[in-house]
Order: structure tokens, then sequence, then C-alpha cells
């Protein structure tokens, strides 16, 4: 699936997991961003789609875009988890803990499984953080 944005990005987070991927990796996450803004001119509110745009942007580093469509997502989904999931994947990326918190315990409120969490290597910079252990038991 070529145009899928959602496997760009999959793919891109593979590539972060290998050596030397981070080039491969932000090209992967730059096609993936291109695929999903085609795919929100068509419905500017979609909430996937932008919660994914923010994660994508996060990832390349561009942290004010990234909280501008993680924004937008929370207004159109404040109930769906992983705008809040990957809300605080970005926060964790910008090296915003506390932020990265919250937006834990808001995507816990809602559902999201706190054994995926605890068990999930995005989160590994949390890993002795006494707050986020709190959470997650």
């Amino acid at each position: 699936a070529p145009t899928n944005p959602v496997w760009w990005g999959n793919l891109g987070d593979a590539l972060l997991q290998t050596d030397g991927g981070r080039v491969a990796a932000t090209e992967a996450y730059r096609e993936a961003t291109k695929l999903a803004d085609e795919m929100l001119q068509a419905n500017p509110d979609d909430a996937e789609v932008l919660t994914n745009l923010g994660y994508y942007h996060a990832r390349l580093g561009e942290d004010r875009l990234a909280m501008s469509y993680l924004a937008r997502a929370e207004i159109a989904a404040p109930h769906d988890i992983y705008v809040y999931y990957y809300a605080a994947l970005a926060h964790l990326e910008a090296g915003r803990d506390q932020d990265a918190l919250t937006a834990v315990r808001q995507s816990l409120e809602r559902g999201y499984p706190a054994v995926l969490l605890g068990r999930d290597p995005q989160f590994a910079a949390l890993e002795s953080n006494d707050a986020f252990l709190g959470l997650i038991r």
C-alpha cells in the first residue's frame, strides 16, 4: 500500500530501531506526512489523520507543527485513546516528560491498556520514572 501514510509511519518507526536508521526513518516520516496531508484535504477533521500527522512531525523534530495537529485531533476526538497516546510520544520526543505523563494518564483514563504501555519500547525513557510506574500498575 504505497499510498498508506500509516504504513510509511510504521516503516519509519521500524527503521528507528535499526543501527543508522535515522536518515531512512526521516524519509519514511516525510512520505507519511505528505500522504496524510493529502488525506486531510478530503476531511480536515479526521482525528486519526491529525493524530498521525502530529506523531510524524514530532518524529521529524517539528514540535510546533506536531502540537498543532495533536491539539486539532483532541478537539475532533476528545475521547480517543490514541490522541493522548501519540501526544505522550510527541512530548517525549521533545523532552517534556511531565507533559508526556499527563498524556499517558489521559490515555489510560480513556481505556488504553496499562499493560501495553508498560511493555511499549517507545516509553523506555520513562521506565524508571516513579510517576509512570504508578500509572501503569
